[in-house]
């Protein structure tokens, strides 16, 4: 699946620039993405759980919790 290889190059290169910026221009505050980033993965990390889940015969107790986490992200 191409998806995660590029979604986690992406991230890291954002974390990169971020400390990169954080080096020229210390006063800056740009915590809020790092954290933003975080809240990005976690309906991600989710879904790809469920769909693994979903695959296997006999498996719904387990994605209970996880559809409720991903629909609380989806919420918001």
């Amino acid at each position: 699946m191409l998806g995660a290889p590029v979604l986690v190059a992406v991230t890291l290169a954002v974390l990169v620039l971020l400390g990169v910026r954080a080096h020229y221009e210390p006063e800056l505050n740009r915590d809020y993405i790092v954290w933003n980033l975080f809240l990005a993965w976690v309906p991600y990390v989710c879904a790809r759980a469920l769909w693994r889940l979903g695959r296997r015969p006999h498996s719904l107790l387990p994605m209970l919790p996880l559809v409720a986490v991903w629909l609380a992200f989806l919420r918001w």
